[in-house]
């Protein structure tokens, strides 16, 4: 934790360096006898004045818990800090280290600065707010997301036709697949909700199919309901020509656009018209299982 705390301490502790290398003085004069420095009359903060000033500097500028303030009041008054230091930090109200210490430093009160940027400082703060975040530096327990529940299903595909369609008579528009296409889609459905969304969106979805280029073998098939309920509707078409174009991204996108859109939705058809339209998506769900 102590990484998080001292990160911008360490690029301003370079600029105190030359300070501090500035207050010898320079040129070939006779050394100057440095100062005393000055006595203080301020009156000693409190152990919670203190700890407030020192919590914001330390959580650059976050409120310190009052158990945390004392901590860290404690750690500065133990080494030594002085009382005229003590005032210092309580009165410039600062939230960076570094310049804290600079500003020790001008008030001529360096063994105060070099004990506030000194490795027991740091370790003593960097305690302190362990202390109040034991579980800080712990990982969080990996979470396993609960698995979804999985559908019930029949076993084996039902293929038997819900409604009677003449292997000879040809499929001429869609209005002749909406009741195949939402009893076939419906056998698929989790719960009541989806039941509704296929019956509501399933005009929509027979122009999808229409006008998809499938043969009319298999929009007899798709004409004809059968209550599938498990696997997929693509392999059950008659040849591979109409499964490619089943499981193509553009007929898939066209039926997730009408199951998003009203029953009045109309799906767009690539060139060729009814009957050889091209549409897709790369969805799952009945009609799209490989």
């Amino acid at each position: 934790m102590g990484s998080r705390i001292w990160r911008t301490a360490a690029a301003p502790l370079a600029a105190l360096v030359v300070a501090g290398l500035g207050l010898a003085g320079c040129g070939g004069g006779a050394k100057e006898t440095a100062s005393p420095p000055p006595k203080t009359t301020a009156a000693p903060v409190t152990d919670e004045e203190l700890g407030q000033a020192l919590g914001a500097m330390i959580g650059h500028g976050q409120s310190s818990s009052s158990n945390e303030g004392a901590c860290f009041a404690e750690a500065v008054k133990d080494p030594g800090v002085s009382e005229a230091g003590q005032v210092f930090i309580v009165e410039i109200g600062g939230d960076d280290l570094a310049a804290v210490a600079k500003g020790l430093l001008a008030k001529k009160l360096g063994e105060d600065a070099e004990a506030l940027l000194s490795k027991d400082m740091r370790a003593s703060f960097d305690a302190c707010v362990d202390d109040q975040f034991p579980d800080a530096g712990k990982e969080a327990p990996d979470y396993a997301a609960p698995e979804p529940p999985k559908p019930t299903q029949q076993d084996e595909p039902d293929l038997q036709p819900k409604y009677e369609v003449d292997d000879q008579v040809e499929i001429r528009s869609s209005t002749e697949l909406v009741d195949g296409v939402v009893s076939m889609f419906s056998s698929f459905a989790l719960d009541d909700k989806q039941e509704t969304m296929y019956s509501t969106a399933g005009e929509c979805m027979a122009r999808a199919v229409f006008t998809s280029g499938l043969s009319q073998e298999s929009l007899r098939f798709i004409a004809g309901g059968a209550p599938i309920g498990t696997g997929s509707i693509a392999e059950h078409l008659v040849n591979d020509e109409d499964r490619e174009i089943w499981r193509s991204d553009a007929f898939q996108t066209a039926l997730v656009d009408c199951s998003e859109a009203d029953g009045d939705a109309e799906p767009a058809s690539a060139p060729g018209g009814a009957g050889s339209g091209q549409r897709s998506s790369s969805t799952g769900g009945p009609g799209s299982g490989s």
